[in-house]
């Protein structure tokens, strides 16, 4: 399997986040302090990653270049614990791609994902992937109060489909809630040394995802359209893909 214990795993990334951000100031305005990232990609961000976007044909961040890169011991787990990325995949992520898997343009590699590539990237392999089971992570939501915090409860939302949509955000906003306010003592004092972090980001090709991920203060990253994110990672070629790095990236 491919699941580590959410409140351990955030309890962790929020001790060494708060560590490295006592340690650490940001370089110059508007820049962040070192510690390491949460990737929560929704299902079409999963797709594109997994190469399975047809309106994509060359996605410049997949799986399989984090997956090599974490075999040279460039990324995850090979680098300080200040610097790793892991990518956070939800229960409702992975239904939804176990729904599609028979779709004909996606099967083969969600197919492979699941053969192969759960394993080679989890705890048994490279470990720098986690699936969230439904009691860590839209299970947590109820347990806090924080359902619906982004708008999957709301009556003007009919479709099951969006309301999934909304959940993943609320997922990852109670992440990135946790790691800001663990360790450390409760959340920072202000919104710029909140910013100044950035622990978690929302990886998404839909524009409805991405609208209230940023209205309740979540990053969020269009991997549809990613500008000059192939030449970037290009220019690090060789290097280490930090968490620093790929903030720089990827934050809006």
């Amino acid at each position: 399997t491919a699941s580590l214990a959410a409140p351990a795993m955030a309890a962790g990334v929020a001790a060494t986040s708060a560590a490295a951000a006592a340690a650490s100031s940001p370089d110059a305005p508007g820049a962040y302090v070192r510690g390491p990232l949460l990737l929560f990609p929704d299902t079409s961000a999963m797709l594109s990653m997994l190469g399975a976007n047809t309106e994509l044909s060359s996605p410049p961040l997949t799986l399989t270049l984090l997956e090599a890169l974490a075999g040279q011991g460039l990324f995850g787990r090979g680098l300080p614990s200040e610097e790793q990325t892991f990518i956070v995949v939800s229960d409702s992520v992975m239904k939804q791609l176990d729904g599609l898997k028979t779709v004909p343009e996606c099967r083969r590699a969600i197919r492979r994902f699941f053969s192969e590539g759960l394993e080679a990237m989890g705890p048994a392999g490279h470990d720098f992937l986690t699936l969230l089971g439904s009691h860590e992570g839209e299970g947590l939501l109820v347990e806090s109060g924080s359902a619906g915090a982004a708008g999957s409860s709301s009556p003007f939302i009919s479709s099951k489909g969006q309301k999934v949509d909304f959940k993943i955000v609320e997922v990852a906003l109670f992440f990135m809630k946790e790691v800001l306010g663990a360790g450390a003592g409760g959340v920072p004092a202000n919104a710029a040394a909140a910013a100044s972090r950035l622990p978690v980001m929302l990886l998404s090709n839909d524009n409805a995802q991405i609208l209230a991920a940023r209205a309740h203060g979540l990053p969020a990253y269009r991997l549809s359209t990613p500008g000059d994110l192939s030449s970037r990672l290009a220019a690090l070629s060789g290097r280490p893909l930090t968490a620093s790095a790929l903030r720089a990236l990827l934050a809006p």
